[in-house]
């Protein structure tokens, strides 16, 4: 694997939950102890995408080949749930309220359509445009996270069906 390696589609739904892998002994006596299988707990993560078109599912597919399923681990975007939409008229900057912005975790669309042509001060919490800009801008925060696909098995029929309406599955690890 290449540190370089990220899945790089952001989901049109996404969920997460958190995953324990406690044991449990009982005793003859009733009483119970607990041990902790892994070091920490793991998030698994759901990414829809309902309107996918046969070549985005053709490219989805082709990454969890290149992967070999659940073997080869890369990086991916996870989507917080912080969202910011601002109506531009012209201007070249906008003054966030997110909560840890950083340069590396601010994804930025215009009218619908992610664009890179701005830039972040920490100092003045604002994102600078290079141009002025009109139209909805909606600011996301994200975070990359070290994973890997869920199933190691995956017929075409059942990989399409995940990605349009039962989510494909990811695991920290």
């Amino acid at each position: 694997m290449a540190l370089t390696d990220y899945f790089q589609y952001l989901p049109e739904e996404f969920s997460d939950s958190i995953v324990f892998n406690t044991q449990v002994s009982t005793f003859d006596t009733g009483k119970e102890q607990r041990r902790s299988q892994w070091a920490s707990n793991k998030r698994t993560m759901s990414f829809t995408y309902p309107n996918a078109f046969d070549s985005q599912i053709d490219d989805l597919y082709d990454f969890f080949l290149a992967r070999q399923g659940s073997f080869d681990l890369f990086f991916c975007i996870i989507p917080e749930r912080y969202e910011q939409t601002e109506q531009m008229t012209g201007g070249t900057q906008i003054t966030l309220d997110l909560t840890k912005p950083s340069p590396d975790n601010i994804i930025i669309f215009l009218d619908g359509t992610q664009v890179w042509n701005f830039s972040y001060s920490e100092s003045t919490n604002m994102i600078t445009f290079d141009v002025a800009t009109t139209g909805e801008v909606i600011i996301r925060q994200y975070n990359m996270i070290l994973c890997r696909f869920a199933d190691d098995v995956m017929s075409r029929s059942f990989f399409v069906e995940s990605v349009v309406s039962q989510g494909l599955d990811f695991i920290t690890v």
